[in-house]
C-alpha cells in the first residue's frame, strides 16, 4: 500500500513535471511571439514616427504656401483699393473739369447772345434792322 503511494505520488509528480515543463514551453512560445510583436510595434512606431515628422513638414510648408499666397492676395488688394482711390479722384476731377467746361459754354453762349444782341441793336440803329414782308 505504501508501494502504490509512492506510485501515485511519482506519477504526480511525473505530471506535474510534465505540465511544468508544458507550461513552461508555452510561456517561452508566448514571450517569443510578444518579443515578435514587440519588435513589430517598434517598426510601426518608427514609421508612424517618420510619417508624423513628414506631417509636419508638409504642414509646415502648407502654411508658408498659404501664407505667401494670403500676403500676394493682401498686397493686389491695397493695390486695386489704391488704383480704385486713385480712379474715384480722377473721376471726381474730370466731373469738377466737365462742371468747369459746361459753365464757361454757359457763359460763352451767355456772351454771345449779348455780343449777337448788342449787334441787332446797333444794326437796327443804323438802319439795317430785319425788314418784315
Amino acid at each position: 500500500s505504501s508501494e502504490i503511494i509512492m506510485r501515485n505520488l511519482e506519477d504526480k509528480l511525473a505530471r506535474s513535471g510534465n505540465e511544468l515543463r508544458r507550461v513552461e514551453r508555452e510561456m517561452e512560445r508566448r514571450e517569443r511571439g510578444y518579443e515578435s510583436e514587440t519588435i513589430a510595434l517598434r517598426g510601426e512606431l518608427r514609421e508612424c514616427s517618420k510619417a508624423k515628422e513628414a506631417t509636419e513638414r508638409n504642414m509646415e510648408a502648407l502654411a508658408r504656401e498659404f501664407g505667401s499666397k494670403l500676403d500676394r492676395l493682401e498686397r493686389r488688394c491695397r493695390v486695386a483699393e489704391d488704383d480704385r482711390c486713385d480712379a474715384l479722384d480722377r473721376a471726381a476731377r474730370a466731373r469738377e473739369e466737365l462742371k468747369e467746361a459746361k459753365n464757361k459754354l454757359a457763359e460763352m453762349a451767355s456772351r454771345r447772345g449779348q455780343i449777337l444782341g448788342a449787334r441787332g441793336l446797333l444794326l437796327e440803329k443804323v438802319g439795317f434792322g430785319v425788314q418784315q414782308y
